[in-house]
């Protein structure tokens, strides 16, 4: 049959790798693959042609030119609203009745209930131009609702993420249009993915299999651990087996969607496929390679006997190295713009998961449209100046959509967290003699798919809060003067809620009392342990309170009246509950203020118990990590926070890529910087030459350091410099705490400080929290009072206007 601009819809047999322009790269691909043999199931393409038909035939070709063209894919802002409007556009124009009646007979003759409905963009699959992801696909698709996504498809061709990715690979000025395939759904008894050069070696001569029972959505969104099989081409052999238990599986219900349904024993723990299938299967993958003749990355799925491709794209992430050259990297991350976020002291282990979690789930969460680049030098983190200023106009554009976007972004974290919390109790209680290596590496796949989905909501409060407060002062000032401003500010950020220091503290007192009363106490003192041994915990460094411990603390608090202690800690929460009320009620006439104040206040609460969290599951994995050290041979069970999440997982079966000089050397120094969905740690003289080469915090030397005010007051005294939480018992009394932020570790020596001051943090930070609980002078976020300050300087802290002065 000829290809002309009446046809509507072409099947994959009408269809060769010549036809991108109409059937776009998947669905050309598909075309291929059939007329060369390779079993693809059946399937149609809603050529672009057609779309181009439809937005002319709607009146909205020059519309749509016109937004697209005063575009400025730098703004997220101009990206956004242009989006918003083409597929408003698109989705509520009307179908000629042609294109109907075509698609509805093509789609009768396929004979079958459920398709996959995929866009196909005409720039799609090149092996320049990756589209994968960037555009819409609907799976288990019925007749009824076909029209429906086939119009969501062609909106797709202008998300905000697919609108920058045309600006970003040069392809704006370049016409492209959207094609639509529509494809029998395999109901798969097994499936995966493949790839006809292994992405991690780049051995030519080996290919990779990963296999899963039931539908491969579950292996491509990484819910499960599919097993692998790797098969060397020449001669050719299987070189690497590994099978992984899988629990549970997707499958296709016939009311439409899909269902996880348990995997029993011995299956769960059964390989996929037998060696004779993955024979069969690695003929099928040399074929596709050779007939393109590049190396393909491979969807598949197998029914009733019979291997199917689902679709084959060129592999864009091959390079000459996967680690880039030293001094191409210092150019690369000297030359761009980076914005200062903190500095924290992580281990590699949770650097890693922080960045890779907050690249992988950003875009996710806000369907934010840039990549991601993060960089951490050992304790500092840094994002990219563009992407931290579009999230930035994002997040602002979120809440005045929708007043509960900090409120939602809470909730979903705290179930995550929670989520988290209740995993690590669980591992708290196994066994771990009884526990098999694959068990354990399933624990370690599920704890990371949280810790990673949990990366994302580190990033997005910052904005949030940042523009609450700012929007909080406005109204404040509006109705105070500025000392009463001030004032009021801090009692309306200070929390109501008692945080678990505070608790931790009343419940010591409590038993110290009980003690003087001379009342059995062992009970109270194991069930104290029980819930606050972890606060010691110094991010992950295996010190908890032990039960010694924690009778010499009770024994200091009966020496200093701890009934009167308890009675005056009391009544600070008390008059703190009451002074916020009063103060809130000055705005009880604004409801839009009252929101932003009640959510200040879950904001701040659920910062500390975060951050609480984080320390308490360190408590309850002991374990856990230590079986996981032994399983590595490590030395010591803290060197596996020096190790990244994959390498841990790698390790674990078989294959642990790092060695101890190197974990000794990320101990001492170590870059990671991520790029997207791709990380690079630097360790050693490497990352000596990167921390000297590229700046991340700009310091001007001044005998005065500005600052935010977080809690009012004017002192003077010897500056006290803390950059580990290690270095805390060198806090002397009267001195004045200067570190870049502060975190629960730090509570039992802020009581011996006359001031704080930070590098970091906002009116929600722990600092602002802890100094306005316990009264004592501080100032935030001055950025660079670490660099500039010496142990021993004799400076005044004039947190009335947020200066401190080096005095001698």
């Amino acid at each position: 049959m000829q290809k002309n601009n009446k046809n509507i819809a072409l099947t994959f047999e009408k269809l060769s790798s010549k036809d991108v322009e109409i059937a776009g790269g998947k669905g050309a691909s598909l075309g291929e693959m059939t007329q060369a043999g390779i079993p693809v199931p059946p399937g149609f393409v809603i050529l672009a042609t057609t779309f181009d038909k439809f937005i002319k035939e709607a009146d909205l070709v020059q519309e749509i030119d016109a937004i697209i063209d005063h575009v400025n894919h730098k703004d997220i802002n101009s990206v956004e609203v242009a989006s918003e409007k083409i597929q408003a556009l698109i989705k509520n124009a009307e179908i000629p009745e042609s294109i109907v009646q075509e698609i509805k007979s093509k789609f009768i003759d396929l004979d079958t209930e459920f398709v996959a409905v995929r866009s196909s963009a005409t720039a799609e699959d090149g092996v320049d131009n990756a589209w994968a992801g960037q555009l819409d696909s609907f799976l288990n698709t019925k007749e009824a609702n076909l029209l429906e996504k086939v119009q969501n498809c062609w909106a797709s061709l202008f998300t905000p993420r697919a609108i920058f990715y045309r600006f970003e690979k040069g392809l704006h000025a370049i016409k492209i249009s959207v094609a639509v395939v529509v494809q029998k759904m395999v109901n798969s008894e097994f499936s995966g993915i493949a790839f006809s050069v292994h992405p991690v070696t780049e051995d030519r001569n080996q290919m990779i299999i990963e296999a899963g029972f039931g539908l491969g959505e579950a292996i491509v969104s990484g819910q499960i651990t599919p097993n692998s099989y790797v098969v060397k081409k020449e001669p050719r052999k299987i070189i690497d087996i590994n099978v992984s238990s899988q629990v549970r599986a997707l499958y296709r219900v016939e009311a439409g969607g899909n269902e996880w349904i348990s995997i029993p024993e011995p299956r769960a723990s059964s390989q996929v496929l037998t060696e004779a299938q993955i024979f069969e299967f690695a003929n099928i993958i040399t074929k596709i390679e050779n007939h393109y003749g590049f190396p393909c990355d491979i969807e598949w799925a197998f029914e009733k006997g019979k291997f199917y491709i689902v679709q084959s794209r060129p592999i864009t992430t091959l390079t000459a190295k996967n680690i880039q050259n030293i001094d191409q990297t210092i150019k690369e991350l000297s030359g761009k713009k980076w914005h200062y976020i903190h500095k924290r002291p992580r281990s590699v282990f949770y650097q890693y998961v922080l960045t890779m979690g907050a690249c992988l789930h950003c875009n996710k969460k806000i369907n934010f449209p840039y990549e991601i680049t993060m960089i951490g030098i050992d304790y500092d983190l840094a994002l990219g100046q563009v992407e931290w200023d579009n999230l930035n106009l994002l997040v602002q554009k979120q809440i005045e959509k929708n007043n509960n976007f900090l409120v939602d972004l809470i909730k979903d974290s705290y179930n995550l967290n929670k989520n988290i919390e209740d995993f690590s109790i669980k591992l708290e209680g196994l066994d771990y003699s009884k526990v098999s290596k694959d068990e354990l590496i399933s624990y370690w796949e599920e704890y990371l798919a949280m810790l990673y989905e949990v990366g994302a909501y580190v990033i997005f409060p910052l904005f949030a809060e940042k523009y609450l407060e700012t929007k909080l002062r406005d109204e404040i000032n509006k109705k105070l003067s500025s000392e009463k401003a001030d004032k009021a500010f801090q009692i309306l950020t200070t929390p109501i809620k008692s945080g678990i220091i505070q608790k931790e503290e009343e419940s010591l007192l409590k038993i110290a009392i009980k003690v003087v009363k001379k009342e059995v106490i062992d009970k109270d003192i194991n069930e104290h342990i029980r819930e606050f041994a972890w606060i010691k915990n110094n991010k992950f460094d295996g010190s908890f309170y032990s039960k010694q411990e924690t009778l010499e603390r009770i024994d200091f608090l009966i020496k200093n009246e701890p009934e009167q202690k308890l009675k005056e800690y009391l009544g600070k929460i008390s008059k703190s509950k009451a002074d916020f009320v009063l103060n809130r009620e000055r705005f009880v006439d604004n409801k839009e203020t009252l929101s932003i104040i009640d959510t200040l206040q879950e904001a701040i609460y659920f910062r500390s118990w975060r951050t609480e969290r984080y320390y308490r599951n360190a408590y309850f994995l002991q374990s856990f990590f230590a079986e996981t050290a032994k399983k590595l041979g490590l030395a010591n069970v803290n060197d596996i926070f020096n190790i990244k999440a994959d390498e841990i997982v790698d390790g674990l079966k078989g294959d642990l890529k790092v060695d101890s000089r190197t974990i000794k050397d990320r101990s001492e120094v170590y870059v990671l910087y991520s790029n997207f969905d791709q990380v690079y740690i630097f360790s050693g003289v490497e990352a000596e030459l990167i921390k000297k080469s590229v700046k991340l915090n700009d310091i001007e030397h001044d005998s005065q350091i500005k600052g935010m005010v977080a809690y009012a007051g004017k002192v003077n005294g010897p500056v006290r410099i803390i950059l580990s939480t290690k270095e805390l018992g060198r806090v002397q009394t009267g001195d004045v705490l200067v570190t870049s932020s502060t975190t629960p570790d730090f509570v039992p020596v802020l009581k011996k400080v006359v001031a704080i001051v930070t590098e970091e943090g906002g009116v929600l930070s722990h600092a602002s929290i802890i100094s306005r609980e316990l009264h004592i002078p501080c100032i935030i976020g001055t950025k660079i009072a670490t660099k500039v300050l010496k142990d021993g300087d004799m400076v005044e802290v004039d947190a009335n206007i947020g200066v401190v002065r080096i005095l001698k």
